[in-house]
C-alpha cells in the first residue's frame, strides 16, 4: 500500500490533528520506502519492539507511546539507540496516544467495551480537557463483583490487582486504560462503585479505600494492548495489510 495514503487514512480515521495531546502524534519518523508491506503494532516505541519489528519484516510501526512528550527531546544515548534501530531497519514510526485512547471503534477504552460486550453510557473522566474514559452498564448476570471478575478474565485478561473497597454488587462502572487513577474521585462523585484502569498508585490506593470504591487494575501495559491490536485488525480488514504485534510486557 502507498505509504502516504496509509498515513493520510490514519490521520483522518484517528483524528490525529484535531485532538490536543502532549504526545507528538502521527508520522514522527519517516523511512525511505514508498510502500508499506507489513505493519507492526506495539504499546511502546522501545528498542526491543523496534528490533522485533525489524526481525519480522515490519516496515511501518504503529505505537501508542512514542518518544516526544510536550517539548523537543534531547537525543540521549537511549533515544539514539532506538532511532538507530529504526533507521537500520528502514522502519517508519507512527504514534497515536490520546487519539487511540478515545477512539469510538478501535480505542483502548471503547475497544474494551466491545470485547466485553457491555453497553456504554457516555464518555467519562476529564484529562487535559478531554473525556478520556467511558462509563458503562453491567448486565444483571455480572453485577456481583466475583462474577464480573471471572467474566473479565475470560474476555480480556486477569487483573494484576483488585482493591475490593466497595459494594459486592455494582451496576455501573468506568473503564479508563493506562494511568487513569487520578480520576478516581470523579468516579466516586458520580456515584459509580467500580473503576477499571491500568496502573496502580500508592497514594490513590488510600483514596480509593477511604472512598469505598472497587478498583480493578489490569496493568498499564496490558490495558493498552487493546487499541493497537484492534487498529492492526482494522487495517488488515480495510487494506489487506498483514500486521504483527511486537514488544514486551513491563508487568506494570
Amino acid at each position: 500500500m502507498d505509504k502516504r495514503k496509509l498515513v493520510s487514512y490514519l490521520d483522518s480515521y484517528l483524528n490525529i490533528h484535531e485532538i490536543k495531546d502532549v504526545s507528538l502524534n502521527g508520522l514522527v519518523v519517516d523511512n525511505d520506502r514508498d510502500r508499506v508491506e507489513k505493519i507492526g503494532v506495539a504499546v511502546d516505541a522501545s528498542y526491543n519492539a523496534i528490533k522485533e519489528a525489524h526481525q519480522k519484516g515490519v516496515d511501518f510501526l504503529i505505537v501508542h507511546h512514542g518518544f516526544y512528550w510536550g517539548s523537543p527531546l534531547y537525543i540521549d544515548l537511549w533515544l539514539k539507540k532506538r532511532l538507530k534501530a529504526l533507521f537500520e531497519g528502514d522502519i517508519a514510526l507512527y504514534v497515536a496516544h490520546l487519539p487511540l485512547d478515545i477512539h469510538p471503534e478501535v480505542g483502548n477504552n471503547y475497544g474494551a467495551m466491545k470485547l466485553l460486550e457491555f453497553n456504554t453510557l457516555q464518555p467519562f473522566g476529564e484529562y487535559h480537557g478531554i473525556k478520556i474514559g467511558v462509563e458503562f452498564e453491567l448486565p444483571n448476570i455480572y453485577r456481583k463483583l466475583d462474577d464480573f471478575l471471572k467474566y473479565l478474565e475470560k474476555k480480556l485478561f486477569p487483573p494484576r490487582a483488585v482493591w475490593r473497597f466497595g459494594k459486592d454488587v455494582v451496576d455501573r462502572g468506568v473503564y479508563c486504560s493506562g494511568g487513569c487513577l487520578s480520576i478516581v474521585d470523579e468516579v466516586k462523585r458520580a456515584g459509580i462503585d467500580l473503576f477499571i484502569t491500568g496502573e496502580a498508585s500508592h497514594a490513590y490506593y488510600k483514596n480509593a479505600r477511604d472512598m469505598e470504591i472497587n478498583v480493578v487494575l489490569l496493568g498499564h501495559y496490558a490495558s493498552e494492548t487493546i487499541g493497537v491490536s484492534l487498529l492492526g485488525r482494522h487495517l488488515k480488514e480495510q487494506f489487506g495489510l498483514e500486521f504483527e504485534f511486537v514488544g514486551e510486557d513491563s508487568g506494570l
